[in-house]
């Protein structure tokens, strides 16, 4: 399967994950106030949604703040079907589980930072999760959250699991997983994958209703068109962003209009009117970049400085600062405390 991860995903997954990550703190701590300012509406973005980037640093703050290494396994268990809006209502309306597990591979990269395959032989169903374009040092959070909220959705719509469920861990063997996971577990797999008997598929959901599965299906696909059509100048210009590999060369305004089919002076005036410019953005995107080199490598300020284009890392300090309120030390000091 061959679906990219979404661009956005809804802000209120990421608020669940605070909540959970952070029942018994005070919301004026430091961290804290970083993880709900990235929640916060930004300009360019759809209204109700963060960006995939953001709900990454998101993760990378509370699971440091928190220093829970079963986070993602508790955070999973909070994720009922009601918690996925349409598709968890097509879920609940599915007429066997076997349908429950196609919609969730059909549909579940849409909402959820992960791609998602289905394989059915004679004896099982097979769901495999790839997390590929997601940062290494997270894989254990995002796998957990799959597992538990996966076990979760099922144990909440059917009632139950059956006994011989196979699950593969994408990494080595950690204590801990057989108490708080159901079925037989293995490890050193290549990638995640959840195998239910194809008798448990057959079972029908208690709450089938084909008419109501077809509307909720109807609204997901809706809202998947106004997402992609309140996608502003601005969204587009920072997605042509992303696909840059090489960060100390940005393309020209003529080219990003040329990809846009505009002329230049129609992509100034409309960015003008969403409060942007384009020599801003490329200068926030550039500052963006530098956050994940800080939160994902041991590179020092200086590296850092020049991978982005800046040829005197004085320069990208004093933008750092004013942009993120700290300096780039600082922030990687929260980061990695």
């Amino acid at each position: 399967m061959n679906k990219h991860l979404p661009q956005y995903l809804p802000v209120r997954y990421a608020e669940l994950l605070i909540a959970v990550a952070t029942p018994e703190h005070s919301d004026s701590q430091p961290p804290l106030q970083q993880a709900r300012e990235l929640c916060a509406a930004r300009k360019g973005l759809p209204d109700g949604y963060m960006s995939l980037d953001s709900f990454i640093e998101l993760v990378e703050i509370l699971c440091s703040f928190a220093d829970a290494p079963w986070l993602g396994y508790h955070y999973g268990k909070r994720l009922m079907p009601t918690s996925h809006g349409a598709l968890g209502g097509a879920l609940m309306t599915c007429g066997t589980v076997g349908e429950i597990l196609q919609t969730a591979a059909r549909y579940a990269h849409a909402y959820l930072p992960l791609t998602v395959s289905l394989d059915r032989d004679s004896k099982n169903f097979t769901l495999g999760a790839s997390f590929s374009e997601l940062p290494r040092e997270q894989l254990e959070f995002h796998v957990q959250v799959a597992v538990s909220g996966q076990q979760t959705v099922l144990t909440e719509i059917i009632g139950s699991l059956p006994a011989n469920v196979l699950v593969k861990f994408p990494f080595a063997f950690r204590p801990g997983y057989q108490d708080r996971f159901h079925g037989q577990l293995e490890f050193d797999a290549h990638e995640l994958s959840i195998s239910y008997p194809v008798t448990y598929a057959d079972i029908p959901v208690p709450g089938a209703d084909p008419i109501s599965r077809t509307l909720f299906l109807k609204n997901m696909e809706v809202a998947g068109l106004q997402l992609q059509q309140s996608k502003t100048i601005g969204t587009r210009v920072l997605q042509i962003l992303n696909s840059v590999d090489d960060h100390e060369s940005y393309p020209t305004m003529e080219q990003v209009s040329e990809s846009l089919h505009i002329t230049s002076r129609t992509l100034r005036t409309h960015l003008s009117e969403e409060n942007l410019s384009f020599r801003t953005m490329i200068k926030q995107h550039r500052l963006e970049k530098a956050k994940q080199l800080l939160r994902g490598t041991s590179l020092d300020v200086a590296e850092i400085s020049s991978l982005i284009g800046y040829q005197e890392s004085a320069n990208f300090c004093r933008a750092f600062q004013a942009e993120f309120g700290r300096s780039p030390a600082s922030f990687r000091k929260l980061i990695d405390p």
